[in-house]
């Protein structure tokens, strides 16, 4: 984890999978963290690539898929909407190519 201190930001590169090219050059933030109501996912592909987005809670199940989609080269902002969430921490996991990424996201 890297800490961005300009923004307060946490910085996550937890990675899993093959797919060096994208972990060298892949970070994401997901703000505000904690919430209350939606998220913002901000990330950049370096190049096109098939991108899944999940939410998990802590149990371990799936809670809502945000995206499975070819997603164009470039900056990224994905709206996460947790207004009908329980209370708690979730998993937000990013797969890009056979490369995952994942972050923790409270809701307040």
């Amino acid at each position: 984890m890297l800490w961005n201190w300009k923004k307060k930001q946490r910085l996550y590169q937890a990675t899993v999978g093959s797919d060096k090219a994208v972990a060298s050059s892949f970070n994401f933030t997901a703000y505000p963290n904690p919430t209350s109501g939606k998220a913002t996912l901000s990330y950049t592909l370096p190049e096109s690539e098939d991108v899944t987005i999940r939410v998990i809670d802590m149990k371990g199940q799936l809670v809502r898929e945000i995206s499975n989609s070819r997603q164009a080269a470039g900056e990224q902002k994905i709206e996460v909407p947790m207004e009908d969430f329980a209370s708690g921490i979730y998993n937000v996991s990013v797969k890009i190519g056979s490369a995952v990424f994942s972050t923790k996201l409270v809701k307040e």
